[in-house]
Protein backbone atom coordinates (compact mmCIF):
# COMPACT_ATOMS: atom_id res chain seq x y z
CA UNK A 1 0.00 0.00 0.00
CA UNK A 2 1.41 3.37 -1.03
CA UNK A 3 1.96 5.86 1.80
CA UNK A 4 -0.31 8.92 1.95
CA UNK A 5 1.27 12.32 1.46
CA UNK A 6 0.02 15.07 3.84
CA UNK A 7 -0.12 17.60 0.99
CA UNK A 8 -2.38 15.33 -1.05
CA UNK A 9 -5.06 15.50 1.63
CA UNK A 10 -5.39 19.29 1.79
CA UNK A 11 -7.66 19.53 -1.25
CA UNK A 12 -9.94 16.69 -0.18
CA UNK A 13 -13.27 17.80 1.38
CA UNK A 14 -13.72 16.72 5.00
CA UNK A 15 -16.57 14.19 4.45
CA UNK A 16 -14.63 12.62 1.52
CA UNK A 17 -11.45 12.57 3.62
CA UNK A 18 -13.13 10.53 6.33
CA UNK A 19 -14.37 7.99 3.80
CA UNK A 20 -11.02 7.95 1.98
CA UNK A 21 -9.15 7.13 5.20
CA UNK A 22 -11.66 4.37 5.92
CA UNK A 23 -11.17 2.81 2.46
CA UNK A 24 -7.40 3.14 2.69
CA UNK A 25 -7.47 1.36 6.03
CA UNK A 26 -9.31 -1.48 4.33
CA UNK A 27 -6.46 -1.86 1.82
CA UNK A 28 -7.80 0.20 -1.10
CA UNK A 29 -4.98 2.10 -2.91
CA UNK A 30 -5.03 5.84 -2.01
CA UNK A 31 -5.75 7.05 -5.56
CA UNK A 32 -8.75 4.72 -5.90
CA UNK A 33 -9.91 5.46 -2.34
CA UNK A 34 -9.96 9.23 -3.01
CA UNK A 35 -11.95 8.89 -6.22
CA UNK A 36 -14.48 6.53 -4.68
CA UNK A 37 -14.90 8.71 -1.61
CA UNK A 38 -15.46 11.93 -3.57
CA UNK A 39 -17.96 10.21 -5.86
CA UNK A 40 -19.90 8.87 -2.87
CA UNK A 41 -19.99 12.25 -1.16
CA UNK A 42 -21.05 13.99 -4.39
CA UNK A 43 -23.91 11.52 -4.75
CA UNK A 44 -24.95 12.22 -1.12
CA UNK A 45 -24.87 15.99 -1.62
CA UNK A 46 -27.07 15.70 -4.69
CA UNK A 47 -29.71 14.06 -2.49
CA UNK A 48 -30.05 17.14 -0.26
CA UNK A 49 -32.55 17.63 2.52
CA UNK A 50 -34.74 20.70 2.22
CA UNK A 51 -35.75 23.18 4.92
CA UNK A 52 -39.43 22.99 4.10
CA UNK A 53 -41.25 25.24 6.59
CA UNK A 54 -40.58 27.66 9.46
CA UNK A 55 -43.56 28.06 11.77
CA UNK A 56 -44.51 29.79 15.01
CA UNK A 57 -46.47 27.52 17.31
CA UNK A 58 -48.02 27.76 20.78
CA UNK A 59 -48.73 30.79 22.93
CA UNK A 60 -47.17 32.57 25.86
CA UNK A 61 -44.59 30.48 27.69
CA UNK A 62 -45.27 27.57 25.32
CA UNK A 63 -44.51 29.49 22.12
CA UNK A 64 -41.79 28.03 19.91
CA UNK A 65 -40.17 28.39 16.51
CA UNK A 66 -40.17 25.16 14.48
CA UNK A 67 -37.86 24.55 11.51
CA UNK A 68 -39.32 21.57 9.61
CA UNK A 69 -37.16 19.54 7.18
CA UNK A 70 -38.38 17.07 4.56
CA UNK A 71 -35.86 14.44 5.65
CA UNK A 72 -33.52 13.39 8.43
CA UNK A 73 -30.85 15.91 9.29
CA UNK A 74 -28.76 16.95 12.28
CA UNK A 75 -26.37 19.74 13.04
CA UNK A 76 -24.64 21.00 16.14
CA UNK A 77 -25.81 24.48 17.24
CA UNK A 78 -23.20 26.93 18.49
CA UNK A 79 -23.21 30.41 20.04
CA UNK A 80 -20.44 32.63 18.59
CA UNK A 81 -21.72 35.39 20.91
CA UNK A 82 -24.31 35.76 23.67
CA UNK A 83 -26.87 37.23 21.29
CA UNK A 84 -26.38 34.84 18.36
CA UNK A 85 -27.30 31.17 17.89
CA UNK A 86 -25.81 29.53 14.80
CA UNK A 87 -26.67 26.25 13.04
CA UNK A 88 -24.58 24.85 10.13
CA UNK A 89 -26.24 22.02 8.20
CA UNK A 90 -24.27 20.06 5.59
CA UNK A 91 -26.28 18.82 2.62
CA UNK A 92 -29.29 20.99 3.39
CA UNK A 93 -30.89 23.74 1.28
CA UNK A 94 -33.81 26.06 1.88
CA UNK A 95 -37.06 25.63 -0.04
CA UNK A 96 -37.78 27.97 -2.94
CA UNK A 97 -41.03 29.22 -1.44
CA UNK A 98 -39.84 29.30 2.17
CA UNK A 99 -41.36 32.15 4.20
CA UNK A 100 -39.93 33.35 7.48
CA UNK A 101 -42.38 34.50 10.22
CA UNK A 102 -42.18 37.92 11.89
CA UNK A 103 -40.40 37.68 15.22
CA UNK A 104 -41.05 41.07 16.83
CA UNK A 105 -41.05 41.35 20.63
CA UNK A 106 -39.90 37.76 21.08
CA UNK A 107 -36.83 36.00 22.41
CA UNK A 108 -35.51 35.72 18.83
CA UNK A 109 -35.36 39.14 17.19
CA UNK A 110 -34.46 37.91 13.72
CA UNK A 111 -33.73 34.73 11.76
CA UNK A 112 -31.29 34.70 8.83
CA UNK A 113 -30.45 32.11 6.16
CA UNK A 114 -27.21 31.89 4.16
CA UNK A 115 -24.60 29.50 2.81
CA UNK A 116 -21.02 28.92 3.92
CA UNK A 117 -20.16 26.63 1.02
CA UNK A 118 -21.80 24.80 -1.85
CA UNK A 119 -23.36 22.18 0.40
CA UNK A 120 -23.78 23.92 3.80
CA UNK A 121 -26.79 25.95 4.91
CA UNK A 122 -26.16 28.39 7.77
CA UNK A 123 -29.10 29.47 9.94
CA UNK A 124 -28.57 32.33 12.38
CA UNK A 125 -30.88 33.47 15.19
CA UNK A 126 -30.33 36.94 16.65
CA UNK A 127 -31.37 36.60 20.29
CA UNK A 128 -32.98 38.99 22.75
CA UNK A 129 -32.10 36.55 25.54
CA UNK A 130 -30.79 33.01 25.99
CA UNK A 131 -33.15 30.36 24.60
CA UNK A 132 -33.51 26.60 24.84
CA UNK A 133 -33.32 24.57 21.62
CA UNK A 134 -33.57 20.92 20.62
CA UNK A 135 -33.82 18.47 17.70
CA UNK A 136 -36.88 16.26 17.21
CA UNK A 137 -37.38 13.32 14.86
CA UNK A 138 -40.67 11.89 13.56
CA UNK A 139 -41.38 9.57 10.59
CA UNK A 140 -37.89 10.09 9.19
CA UNK A 141 -38.21 13.90 9.23
CA UNK A 142 -36.29 16.26 11.49
CA UNK A 143 -37.37 19.47 13.23
CA UNK A 144 -35.23 22.03 15.00
CA UNK A 145 -37.15 23.69 17.86
CA UNK A 146 -36.30 27.05 19.44
CA UNK A 147 -38.36 27.72 22.57
CA UNK A 148 -39.33 31.39 22.62
CA UNK A 149 -41.49 31.85 25.68
CA UNK A 150 -40.24 29.47 28.31
CA UNK A 151 -38.05 31.20 30.84
CA UNK A 152 -35.74 29.31 33.10
CA UNK A 153 -37.89 28.39 36.09
CA UNK A 154 -37.16 30.45 39.17
CA UNK A 155 -37.84 28.79 42.51
CA UNK A 156 -39.70 31.42 44.50
CA UNK A 157 -38.76 31.64 48.15
CA UNK A 158 -40.81 32.79 51.10
CA UNK A 159 -40.08 36.09 52.84
CA UNK A 160 -39.18 35.28 56.45
CA UNK A 161 -40.68 37.56 59.10
CA UNK A 162 -39.05 37.31 62.53
CA UNK A 163 -41.77 37.91 65.15
CA UNK A 164 -40.36 38.85 68.55
CA UNK A 165 -42.53 38.92 71.68
CA UNK A 166 -40.81 41.34 74.05
CA UNK A 167 -39.49 40.44 77.52
CA UNK A 168 -40.29 36.98 78.97
CA UNK A 169 -39.09 34.66 81.75
CA UNK A 170 -37.54 36.60 84.63
CA UNK A 171 -38.26 39.86 82.81
CA UNK A 172 -42.05 40.50 83.04
CA UNK A 173 -41.91 43.84 81.25
CA UNK A 174 -44.60 46.36 82.21
CA UNK A 175 -47.21 45.26 84.76
CA UNK A 176 -50.80 46.37 85.46
CA UNK A 177 -51.17 45.20 89.05
CA UNK A 178 -54.85 46.13 89.21
CA UNK A 179 -55.67 43.90 86.22
CA UNK A 180 -52.87 41.43 87.04
CA UNK A 181 -51.72 41.84 83.44
CA UNK A 182 -48.10 41.22 82.46
CA UNK A 183 -46.58 42.65 79.28
CA UNK A 184 -44.61 39.44 78.59
CA UNK A 185 -47.84 37.41 78.54
CA UNK A 186 -49.96 39.80 76.47
CA UNK A 187 -47.36 40.45 73.78
CA UNK A 188 -46.64 36.72 73.40
CA UNK A 189 -50.32 36.14 72.62
CA UNK A 190 -50.31 38.96 70.04
CA UNK A 191 -47.05 37.69 68.53
CA UNK A 192 -48.45 34.16 68.24
CA UNK A 193 -51.58 35.49 66.52
CA UNK A 194 -49.46 37.57 64.15
CA UNK A 195 -47.26 34.55 63.29
CA UNK A 196 -50.32 32.40 62.54
CA UNK A 197 -51.69 35.05 60.18
CA UNK A 198 -48.33 35.54 58.47
CA UNK A 199 -48.15 31.82 57.69
CA UNK A 200 -51.52 32.03 55.94
CA UNK A 201 -50.23 34.61 53.43
CA UNK A 202 -48.68 33.05 50.32
CA UNK A 203 -45.08 34.10 50.05
CA UNK A 204 -44.64 34.90 53.76
CA UNK A 205 -43.28 32.69 56.53
CA UNK A 206 -43.15 33.52 60.24
CA UNK A 207 -40.27 32.72 62.57
CA UNK A 208 -41.08 33.03 66.28
CA UNK A 209 -38.17 34.40 68.31
CA UNK A 210 -39.81 33.48 71.64
CA UNK A 211 -42.24 30.56 71.77
CA UNK A 212 -42.91 30.45 75.49
CA UNK A 213 -42.12 32.16 78.78
CA UNK A 214 -38.34 32.12 78.35
CA UNK A 215 -35.68 34.62 79.28
CA UNK A 216 -33.81 35.88 76.24
CA UNK A 217 -31.01 38.40 76.01
CA UNK A 218 -31.58 41.05 73.38
CA UNK A 219 -28.48 39.82 71.56
CA UNK A 220 -29.90 36.26 71.51
CA UNK A 221 -33.05 37.53 69.83
CA UNK A 222 -30.96 39.13 67.10
CA UNK A 223 -28.86 35.97 66.62
CA UNK A 224 -32.00 33.83 66.29
CA UNK A 225 -33.42 36.17 63.65
CA UNK A 226 -30.16 36.15 61.72
CA UNK A 227 -29.85 32.34 61.92
CA UNK A 228 -33.39 31.98 60.55
CA UNK A 229 -32.47 34.14 57.55
CA UNK A 230 -35.10 36.73 58.45
CA UNK A 231 -35.94 39.42 55.89
CA UNK A 232 -37.93 41.57 58.33
CA UNK A 233 -37.98 41.94 62.13
CA UNK A 234 -40.97 43.03 64.21
CA UNK A 235 -40.85 43.23 67.99
CA UNK A 236 -44.16 43.39 69.90
CA UNK A 237 -44.38 45.35 73.18
CA UNK A 238 -46.78 47.19 75.48
CA UNK A 239 -45.92 50.56 77.04
CA UNK A 240 -46.38 51.88 80.58
CA UNK A 241 -46.14 55.12 82.54
CA UNK A 242 -46.70 56.00 86.21
CA UNK A 243 -49.81 58.20 86.04
CA UNK A 244 -51.87 55.63 84.14
CA UNK A 245 -53.42 58.36 81.99
CA UNK A 246 -51.35 57.92 78.82
CA UNK A 247 -52.84 55.53 76.30
CA UNK A 248 -52.51 54.49 72.65
CA UNK A 249 -50.22 52.52 70.43
CA UNK A 250 -47.08 53.51 68.49
CA UNK A 251 -44.65 52.07 65.97
CA UNK A 252 -40.92 52.78 66.19
CA UNK A 253 -37.89 52.11 64.04
CA UNK A 254 -34.16 52.26 64.71
CA UNK A 255 -32.10 55.42 64.67
CA UNK A 256 -28.44 55.34 65.61
CA UNK A 257 -28.32 59.13 65.25
CA UNK A 258 -30.54 59.84 68.26
CA UNK A 259 -34.23 59.77 69.14
CA UNK A 260 -36.75 61.75 67.10
CA UNK A 261 -38.45 62.89 70.32
CA UNK A 262 -38.03 62.69 74.10
CA UNK A 263 -40.66 59.98 74.52
CA UNK A 264 -38.98 57.74 71.96
CA UNK A 265 -35.64 58.18 73.71
CA UNK A 266 -37.10 57.30 77.12
CA UNK A 267 -38.88 54.27 75.69
CA UNK A 268 -35.68 53.00 74.05
CA UNK A 269 -33.84 53.43 77.35
CA UNK A 270 -36.49 51.41 79.20
CA UNK A 271 -36.61 48.59 76.62
CA UNK A 272 -32.82 48.41 76.44
CA UNK A 273 -32.62 47.81 80.22
CA UNK A 274 -34.07 44.32 79.78
CA UNK A 275 -30.58 42.76 79.64
CA UNK A 276 -29.77 44.24 83.07
CA UNK A 277 -32.17 41.69 84.56
CA UNK A 278 -30.48 38.81 82.77
CA UNK A 279 -26.79 39.54 83.35
CA UNK A 280 -23.97 40.75 81.13
CA UNK A 281 -22.88 39.02 77.93
CA UNK A 282 -19.25 39.44 76.84
CA UNK A 283 -19.11 41.07 73.42
CA UNK A 284 -15.97 41.05 71.28
CA UNK A 285 -14.61 44.57 70.98
CA UNK A 286 -14.46 45.98 67.47
CA UNK A 287 -12.43 48.86 66.14
CA UNK A 288 -14.51 52.04 66.41
CA UNK A 289 -13.77 53.06 62.83
CA UNK A 290 -14.88 49.64 61.54
CA UNK A 291 -18.10 49.84 63.52
CA UNK A 292 -18.82 53.28 62.06
CA UNK A 293 -18.17 52.10 58.49
CA UNK A 294 -20.45 49.09 58.91
CA UNK A 295 -23.12 51.27 60.43
CA UNK A 296 -22.94 53.82 57.63
CA UNK A 297 -23.01 51.26 54.82
CA UNK A 298 -25.42 48.59 55.98
CA UNK A 299 -27.53 49.93 58.83
CA UNK A 300 -28.48 53.42 57.70
CA UNK A 301 -30.19 52.18 54.54
CA UNK A 302 -32.21 49.69 56.59
CA UNK A 303 -33.11 52.41 59.09
CA UNK A 304 -34.74 54.38 56.29
CA UNK A 305 -36.66 51.29 55.14
CA UNK A 306 -37.60 50.56 58.75
CA UNK A 307 -39.05 54.06 59.11
CA UNK A 308 -41.15 53.52 55.97
CA UNK A 309 -42.36 50.14 57.28
CA UNK A 310 -43.24 51.74 60.62
CA UNK A 311 -45.44 54.34 58.91
CA UNK A 312 -47.17 51.63 56.86
CA UNK A 313 -47.96 49.55 59.96
CA UNK A 314 -49.14 52.67 61.81
CA UNK A 315 -51.55 53.47 58.96
CA UNK A 316 -53.41 50.20 59.63
CA UNK A 317 -52.96 50.23 63.41
CA UNK A 318 -54.75 53.59 63.77
CA UNK A 319 -57.87 51.96 62.26
CA UNK A 320 -57.97 49.54 65.21
CA UNK A 321 -56.66 51.31 68.32
CA UNK A 322 -56.05 54.80 69.58
CA UNK A 323 -52.63 56.18 68.62
CA UNK A 324 -50.37 57.86 71.18
CA UNK A 325 -49.07 61.24 70.02
CA UNK A 326 -47.74 61.22 66.47
CA UNK A 327 -47.71 57.44 66.64
CA UNK A 328 -44.28 56.90 65.13
CA UNK A 329 -40.69 57.76 65.92
CA UNK A 330 -37.10 56.59 65.84
CA UNK A 331 -34.69 55.78 68.65
CA UNK A 332 -31.68 53.56 69.40
CA UNK A 333 -33.51 50.37 70.41
CA UNK A 334 -31.03 47.60 71.17
CA UNK A 335 -33.35 44.85 69.92
CA UNK A 336 -33.53 46.54 66.50
CA UNK A 337 -29.78 47.10 66.11
CA UNK A 338 -27.47 45.25 63.70
CA UNK A 339 -30.17 43.30 61.88
CA UNK A 340 -29.29 44.74 58.44
CA UNK A 341 -32.96 44.16 57.58
CA UNK A 342 -35.96 46.48 58.06
CA UNK A 343 -36.86 46.33 61.77
CA UNK A 344 -39.74 47.87 63.75
CA UNK A 345 -40.96 47.87 67.34
CA UNK A 346 -44.74 47.97 67.87
CA UNK A 347 -46.12 49.32 71.15
CA UNK A 348 -49.65 47.90 71.24
CA UNK A 349 -50.90 50.28 73.95
CA UNK A 350 -50.25 51.37 77.54
CA UNK A 351 -50.72 48.40 79.82
CA UNK A 352 -50.73 50.90 82.70
CA UNK A 353 -53.94 52.46 81.32
CA UNK A 354 -57.12 50.59 82.27
CA UNK A 355 -58.87 51.08 78.92
CA UNK A 356 -55.80 49.95 76.97
CA UNK A 357 -55.35 47.06 79.40
CA UNK A 358 -58.91 45.89 78.65
CA UNK A 359 -58.12 45.98 74.93
CA UNK A 360 -54.90 44.01 75.41
CA UNK A 361 -56.74 41.45 77.51
CA UNK A 362 -59.40 41.02 74.80
CA UNK A 363 -58.93 38.10 72.40
CA UNK A 364 -60.81 39.96 69.65
CA UNK A 365 -58.73 43.13 70.00
CA UNK A 366 -55.48 41.14 69.98
CA UNK A 367 -56.61 39.59 66.69
CA UNK A 368 -57.36 42.98 65.18
CA UNK A 369 -54.00 44.37 66.32
CA UNK A 370 -52.16 41.38 64.81
CA UNK A 371 -54.03 41.79 61.51
CA UNK A 372 -53.22 45.51 61.38
CA UNK A 373 -49.50 44.79 61.83
CA UNK A 374 -49.66 42.13 59.13
CA UNK A 375 -51.46 44.47 56.70
CA UNK A 376 -48.69 47.03 57.14
CA UNK A 377 -45.97 44.42 56.51
CA UNK A 378 -47.74 43.19 53.36
CA UNK A 379 -48.02 46.80 52.14
CA UNK A 380 -44.29 47.22 52.70
CA UNK A 381 -43.30 44.17 50.63
CA UNK A 382 -45.76 45.10 47.90
CA UNK A 383 -43.87 48.38 47.65
CA UNK A 384 -40.38 46.96 48.18
CA UNK A 385 -40.56 43.38 46.85
CA UNK A 386 -37.57 41.11 47.38
CA UNK A 387 -36.12 39.30 44.33
CA UNK A 388 -37.30 35.75 43.61
CA UNK A 389 -40.34 36.03 45.88
CA UNK A 390 -44.07 36.04 45.07
CA UNK A 391 -44.16 39.76 45.79
CA UNK A 392 -41.57 40.32 43.06
CA UNK A 393 -43.95 38.80 40.48
CA UNK A 394 -46.64 41.43 41.02
CA UNK A 395 -46.83 44.53 38.85
CA UNK A 396 -47.05 47.69 40.95
CA UNK A 397 -48.83 50.91 40.04
CA UNK A 398 -49.07 54.40 41.48
CA UNK A 399 -51.86 56.92 41.04
CA UNK A 400 -50.51 60.47 40.90
CA UNK A 401 -51.86 62.83 43.56
CA UNK A 402 -51.85 66.61 43.81
CA UNK A 403 -48.37 67.88 44.67
CA UNK A 404 -46.56 64.76 43.48
CA UNK A 405 -43.33 65.05 41.51
CA UNK A 406 -41.67 62.37 39.43
CA UNK A 407 -38.51 62.49 41.55
CA UNK A 408 -40.55 62.27 44.75
CA UNK A 409 -42.47 59.23 43.51
CA UNK A 410 -39.25 57.57 42.35
CA UNK A 411 -37.63 58.16 45.75
CA UNK A 412 -40.63 56.80 47.69
CA UNK A 413 -40.95 53.74 45.44
CA UNK A 414 -37.23 52.96 45.55
CA UNK A 415 -36.56 53.32 41.80
CA UNK A 416 -34.65 55.79 39.66
CA UNK A 417 -36.33 58.62 37.76
CA UNK A 418 -34.89 57.25 34.51
CA UNK A 419 -36.39 53.78 35.12
CA UNK A 420 -39.74 55.30 36.03
CA UNK A 421 -39.79 57.40 32.84
CA UNK A 422 -38.76 54.43 30.67
CA UNK A 423 -41.47 52.18 32.15
CA UNK A 424 -44.14 54.78 31.36
CA UNK A 425 -42.75 56.10 28.03
CA UNK A 426 -42.33 59.59 29.51
CA UNK A 427 -40.11 61.95 27.54
CA UNK A 428 -40.36 64.75 30.11
CA UNK A 429 -40.70 64.98 33.91
CA UNK A 430 -44.29 66.22 33.65
CA UNK A 431 -47.06 64.15 35.30
CA UNK A 432 -50.74 64.87 35.97
CA UNK A 433 -53.07 64.28 38.90
CA UNK A 434 -54.92 60.97 38.50
CA UNK A 435 -52.31 59.56 36.10
CA UNK A 436 -51.56 55.86 36.65
CA UNK A 437 -47.86 55.09 36.61
CA UNK A 438 -46.27 51.65 36.22
CA UNK A 439 -43.62 51.11 38.90
CA UNK A 440 -40.70 49.17 37.38
CA UNK A 441 -39.26 46.21 39.26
Amino acid sequence: MSPLRAGALCSVPTPALAMMLLLTGLGVPPSQAQGAAEAAVQETVQETVQLDKVRLRGRGNNSRLELQFDGAVWGDASMPSQDRLQLDLVGVRSGENLKLPKLRDRSVREMRLGRTGEDTLRIEFLLARTVRHEWREKDGRSSFIVHLGDKAPVELRDIVIAVDAGHGGRDPGAINRRSKLYEKTVVLKIADELAKRIDKVKGLKAFRIRRGDESLHLSTRKVRARTAGADFFVSIHADAEESGRARGGSVFSLSSRGATNVAAGLLARRENQADDLLGDIPVKALDDDLVQVLTDLSVNAMQDRGAIAARMVLKHLRKVIRIHGSGTGQANFSVLRNHQIPSILVETGFISNQRDARNLNSWRMRQRIAQAVLDGIVDYFNRFPLPDTRFDQKQRYYKVRAGDTLSGIARREGVSVEALKAANNLKRDIIHKGQRLVIPK
